[in-house]
This record gives structure tokens, C-alpha cells and sequence, in this order.
């Protein structure tokens, strides 16, 4: 195998156990939880409640992860996940400047007709 090939599967490898560290953490250590106060009773609601939403988002955290420290996949997405400070909104932007790409194309062709000599239609 190339070095690069070996580098790649490293990284993923090392990838793959940090995700794994992070499904591990956000499921296992609220059932642990789930369990002692099911056990002993527990009070601890506010405790409960962020432990159930470290559930809810382990999907989010672990596809994070993944993409910070998968170097591929980090090249391909981090470009479309910055946002650029325009003043208007872009939709907007691609309507003017069609628009106003119609005129220069209309008056390039008005001259053209022009200076051949060629009546409008």
C-alpha cells in the first residue's frame, strides 16, 4: 500500500474511535445514570434532562466529529458551511444581476444590428 493509502486509514481509524468515545459518552452515561435513579430514587431532574438531550443529539455531535477530523471529508464541506457577509440576501443578488445582464446583452445586440446595418424585428 501507498503512504498516502496508510495515512488515510489512520485517519479514518482514528475517526472511527472518536466517534465511537462519543456514542460511548452520550448514551452509556445517561443509562447509567437512568439506572441509579431508578434504583435509588433520584431527584435530580435538571441532571435527567440534559443527559436525555446528550442522547438526543450524540448523532449530531458524532457527525461533527467526523468531519473535523476526516480530512477529506473537511476539505469538501467546511467550504459550504462558511458564510460569506453579503449586505442583501443572494437571491436577490442573482435577480440583478441577471436583469442587468439582459440590458448590457440587449444593447450589445442593438448596436450590433446597428452598425450591420439590420432593421429590428
Amino acid at each position: 500500500m501507498s503512504t498516502s493509502t496508510i495515512k488515510l486509514q489512520r485517519m479514518m481509524v482514528v475517526s472511527l474511535f472518536i466517534q465511537g468515545g462519543i456514542h460511548g459518552m452520550m448514551i452509556m452515561l445517561p443509562t447509567i445514570f437512568l439506572i441509579y435513579a431508578l434504583f435509588f430514587n433520584s431527584t435530580l431532574n435538571e441532571l435527567a434532562l440534559s443527559l436525555l438531550m446528550c442522547v438526543a443529539y450524540h448523532g449530531f455531535a458524532s457527525t461533527c466529529a467526523m468531519i473535523i477530523f476526516t480530512k477529506p471529508l473537511r476539505e469538501r464541506i467546511i467550504p459550504f458551511i462558511k458564510f460569506s457577509g453579503q449586505s442583501e440576501p443572494s437571491n436577490l443578488t442573482g435577480i440583478r444581476s441577471s436583469s442587468s445582464q439582459d440590458r448590457s446583452s440587449s444593447r450589445h445586440s442593438h448596436r450590433e444590428r446597428r452598425s450591420n446595418n439590420v432593421a429590428p424585428s
